[in-house]
């Protein structure tokens, strides 16, 4: 995408305002919201939200998912423009044998099944098993 997509304010603005022949304060009033946000979103100084989105599409009788597709385009156009660099480091080469002991020895330190059985066990029926036994259990 090497174009700037339009900003849907600006779509606003020229195509849709003109054919109402309304002032931006009546055109705000119609779309039940400040004339200052409405200012702010035509000259591309807010960009569009899902709430606006809806309020114009029930005006004009457009989908208010057209109107959040161009503002996805521009925010991606715009967001391609920055050059992010994303570091990626080197994944640490382990064999599996390495893996395996380092779960085991997780497994050992945290018996998490154990644990999670104890716990179930205490809230089906609290007697079954003292708030000391779970603690230990849950190495609390």
């Amino acid at each position: 995408m090497n174009k700037k997509p339009t900003h849907p304010g600006k779509a606003f603005k020229q195509d849709v305002m003109p054919s109402f022949g309304l002032s931006v304060t009546e055109m705000a009033k119609l779309l039940g919201i400040s004339r200052k946000q409405l200012s702010l979103f035509i000259n591309e100084r807010a960009s569009l939200s899902p709430d606006m989105a809806i309020r114009i599409a029930e005006v004009t009788g457009t989908s208010a998912e057209s109107w959040m597709w161009m503002q996805i385009r521009l925010s991606l156009w715009e967001k391609a423009q920055r050059k992010t660099t994303i570091y990626k480091e080197k994944p640490i080469a382990v064999n599996s044998k390495m893996t395996r002991d380092l779960l085991e020895k997780l497994e050992d330190l945290y018996d998490i099944q154990a644990a999670d059985e104890a716990y179930a066990a205490y809230l089906s029926d609290p007697e079954t098993i003292s708030s000391d036994e779970l603690k230990k259990k849950l190495e609390i």
